[in-house]
């Protein structure tokens, strides 16, 4: 005959408890990883789908200024690529002395 403690089955009940906890919450995390990554393909897409990038003239002006671009709260009259205005403050930044390539 097997004899328990109340100690023991304390441990027992919270042991089995902690592990149900577990169980609960690894599901969920499961659950939330699969929702996230549906949601990560429906706003990124599929690769197939996207259609090559075009080789397309540049929005900002080759002889644009800091001051001519961004001293004004206007809106650009197009969006301008991130890697485009990335480019044009770098050079700026470099011509200043603000930017060590």
């Amino acid at each position: 005959m097997l004899l328990v403690t109340v100690e023991e089955s304390l441990r027992l009940k919270l042991t089995v408890s902690a592990f149900n906890a577990h169980v609960m919450m690894s599901t969920s995390i499961v659950k939330g990883l699969l929702l996230w990554n549906q949601s990560r393909a429906q706003w990124v897409g599929t690769k197939k789908s996207q259609t090559p990038k075009k080789n397309r003239e540049p929005v900002l002006s080759w002889n644009a200024s800091y001051e001519n671009l961004l001293g004004t709260s206007k809106r650009f009259p197009q969006p301008v690529p991130l890697s485009e205005m990335v480019d044009f403050l770098v050079d700026i930044w470099d011509q200043e002395g603000l930017y060590d390539c």
